[in-house]
C-alpha cells in the first residue's frame, strides 16, 4: 500500500493535506501555469478594447460575453461533465482555450484585430470555459477523495487567486515592453502545461467515478435537488447575487484607471494584483476546514 493510499484512511483536517497527494500536486502546477496565462490575457484583452475603441461599455460587453454562456449553459455543462471522463474533458477544453488564445494574440500581432474579432473569440472562450468549469470542480474529488475535499478545493481558490496576483503584474510589465500580442501567445502556451499535467496523472490512483448514461431529464432532477438541499441553494443564490453586483472588477478597475486615473497597463496590473491579497489570506485560513454552512455564509456577508 503506498503512502497517499494509506493515509486516506485517517480524517485530515491539516491546512495543506491535498498536496500529500502526487496527482493534485501534478494537477496544480498545470493550473497554476494556466491561470497566470489567464490573467496576462485578461489584462490584455481588458487594455486591448479599452485603447482599440476607447469605451468602457465596449469592454463590458466582452466581459459579458465571456461570462453569459457560464449563465446559460452551465447546468446543461455540468451534466455534460458528468457522462464524460473529466480528464479528457480538461484536455479537449484546454487545446481549444490554447487554440483560441494564440489566434487572438495572431490577430492583434497582425494589426487585423477589431471589436467584432474579440467579441466572436470572447464568447467562444466563454462557451469553452462554460464546459471547462464544472469540470475542474469534479475532478477535484477524483484526485484527492473525500478527506482532503475542503483542503483541495481552498488550496485550488488560492491558487488561482495567487496567480490573479502574478499575472496582471506580468501583464503589465510585458504590455509596457512587449506590446499585447505576447500576453495571448503565453497563455496560449500555458495550456501546453495544463495538458501534459493531466496526461501524467496516475489513473489507477484516481477515486472511481462511476459515468452518468445518456438519459432523459438529467437536468431537471438535478435542478429538483438544488431546490430541495438549502445547503446548496444557499451559496448558490449568494453567489447570484455577489457576482451580479459586487464581481465586476475585470470591467470597473481597467476603465477606472484608465479614464478616471489616465494611467498606463502597468497600474491596472499593480491594482488587481493588489487585490488578490485578502482572497489569498482568506483561501489559506479555510484551507481544510469543515465550517458549518450557515455561519459561514453569514459570517462572509457580513
Amino acid at each position: 500500500m503506498t503512502e497517499d493510499a494509506a493515509s486516506t484512511d485517517r480524517p485530515r483536517s491539516r491546512r495543506f493535506a491535498a498536496f500529500e497527494v502526487r496527482n493534485f500536486r501534478a494537477y496544480v502546477v498545470g493550473q497554476f501555469v494556466s491561470s497566470v496565462g489567464t490573467w496576462m490575457q485578461t489584462l490584455a484583452l481588458a487594455w486591448l478594447v479599452l485603447e482599440l475603441t476607447g469605451r468602457s461599455d465596449r469592454l463590458g460587453v466582452v466581459v459579458a460575453l465571456q461570462f453569459l454562456p457560464l449563465l446559460l449553459l452551465g447546468p446543461m455543462a455540468g451534466v455534460v461533465a458528468d457522462r464524460i471522463d473529466n480528464r479528457r474533458l480538461l484536455v479537449i477544453t484546454s487545446a481549444l482555450s490554447g487554440t483560441l488564445a494564440v489566434i487572438l494574440g495572431a490577430v492583434v500581432a497582425t494589426h487585423h484585430v477589431t471589436i467584432w474579432w474579440i467579441y466572436t473569440l470572447s464568447l467562444a472562450l466563454g462557451v469553452v470555459g462554460a464546459l471547462e468549469r464544472p469540470t475542474m470542480q469534479a475532478i477535484l474529488f477524483q484526485l484527492v477523495g473525500p478527506d482532503r475535499l475542503s483542503s483541495a478545493v481552498a488550496i485550488n481558490q488560492s491558487i488561482n487567486t495567487t496567480s490573479r496576483m502574478i499575472g496582471p503584474a506580468i501583464a503589465g510589465f510585458a504590455i509596457a515592453t512587449l506590446g499585447l500580442a505576447p500576453c495571448f501567445i503565453i497563455n496560449g502556451a500555458s495550456y501546453v502545461v495544463v495538458i501534459v499535467a493531466l496526461l501524467l496523472l496516475r489513473r489507477d490512483e484516481l477515486q472511481p467515478r462511476p459515468l452518468q448514461p445518456r438519459g432523459r431529464g438529467q437536468l431537471r432532477r438535478a435542478l429538483t435537488y438544488v431546490r430541495g438541499e438549502p445547503d446548496v441553494l444557499r451559496p448558490l443564490v449568494v453567489m447570484a447575487v455577489v457576482g451580479t453586483l459586487a464581481y465586476n472588477f475585470q470591467l470597473t478597475i481597467p476603465a477606472m484607471v484608465r479614464f478616471g486615473f489616465d494611467r498606463g497597463a502597468g497600474s491596472v496590473g499593480a491594482v488587481l494584483s493588489i487585490s488578490a491579497i485578502g482572497s489569498i489570506i482568506g483561501g489559506m485560513t479555510v484551507a481544510g476546514m469543515r465550517p458549518h454552512p450557515v455561519r459561514t455564509l453569514a459570517l462572509v456577508l457580513f
